[in-house]
């Protein structure tokens, strides 16, 4: 038995963090974790790397972190972030997970 109904393509991992047109809340909260996990990756390894620890790092992750979340909306997607309910309802949810992946990677890399 075919059903006749049409399946909606759901997008990758990869084209759900491109520009587009028009954006619903639910995707550019998604968009934003994401970017906000890669950037705590990223930054972690870097300030394991570069012994980076304590309070200065820890309050230059948090700056860093929302300069690159407002740089991917204005600059890269083109939006304003604040028809969306402004920029501390979307960093907010994404904040914590990041922050623990942040702290795991960097004291990962400052343990070799």
């Amino acid at each position: 038995m075919s059903s006749d109904k049409t399946q909606e393509k759901k997008p990758s991992f990869l084209e759900s963090l491109q520009p587009r047109e028009e954006w619903d809340t639910t995707d550019l909260k998604k968009a934003t974790f994401w970017v906000l996990i890669f950037n705590s990756f990223l930054n972690g390894l870097l300030y394991g790397v570069f012994g980076l620890t304590g309070y200065p790092g820890f309050v230059t992750f948090l700056a860093v972190s929302y300069f690159v979340i407002g740089s991917y909306w204005k600059s890269y997607l083109g939006i304003n972030i604040s028809e969306f309910g402004g920029p501390m309802d979307f960093a907010g949810e994404g904040i914590g997970p990041s922050v623990s992946i942040f702290l795991v990677r960097q004291y990962q890399i400052l343990l070799l």
